[in-house]
């Protein structure tokens, strides 16, 4: 109730507003029953962290599969699609657990980072494709790739989610851009690496 309440405050009030006060008041309970559970506000916002990070690597499912040549840019669409949806839920929290770990919080940067690698993966192994053994560093390569998009995907996705930052053909044309970049650089690797192949074959 507590966790729900704090979640239900960070989408309607500036999160310096959201206090231990408010927070139990909604909740129905008190502030002694707050405190028998966390520490202070911050460890509140921890776990909605937490909770948010989980939903967001749940988005590793769309990238198990290699997407198909032909089709990787409805892919890359469904994806980006899907990351906007989840980011609208939790964006106050994510707004916060950034701002919080930018502050050099190591609890905060580590639900980040490790909310951020599932998904980093994922696209790396979607841009490094067949690269794998042609190069030694293409995983690397592939990760760096990976970690700016996803970086770029997120801040777009934050700034969609705020409530009339963009029309809705605006919004779904920035969709549709991120969702070509992701699905330009996956291509331009895998032309790349039939490349390298038809010139080893020669």
């Amino acid at each position: 109730q507590i966790l729900d309440a704090t979640f239900k405050l960070l989408h309607q009030l500036p999160f310096n507003e959201v206090v231990v006060p408010t927070i139990t008041a909604l909740a129905s309970t008190s502030t002694a029953t707050f405190y028998r559970y966390f520490s202070d506000l911050d460890e509140a916002f921890l776990e909605l962290s937490i909770r948010a990070g989980k939903d967001i690597a749940d988005l590793e499912d769309f990238l198990q599969e290699i997407w198909p040549e032909p089709q990787i840019r409805d892919y890359a669409l469904r994806f980006v699609n899907a990351h906007v949806n989840i980011v609208r839920v939790h964006r106050p929290i994510i707004h916060l657990r950034n701002f919080i770990a930018d502050r050099g919080d190591d609890a905060f940067e580590k639900v980040r980072t490790r909310s951020a690698q599932a998904i980093i993966l994922g696209i790396a192994r979607q841009i490094n494709r067949s690269n794998l053994e042609l190069h030694d560093d293409a995983v690397d390569s592939a990760k760096c790739k990976a970690a700016v998009l996803f970086t770029g995907m997120e801040r777009l996705a934050i700034q969609l989610s705020v409530p009339q930052s963009a029309s809705l053909q605006d919004t779904m044309g920035l969709i549709a851009a991120q969702a070509d970049i992701l699905g330009d650089v996956i291509c331009a690797t895998g032309m790349k690496s039939i490349n390298i192949v038809f010139d080893q074959a020669r």
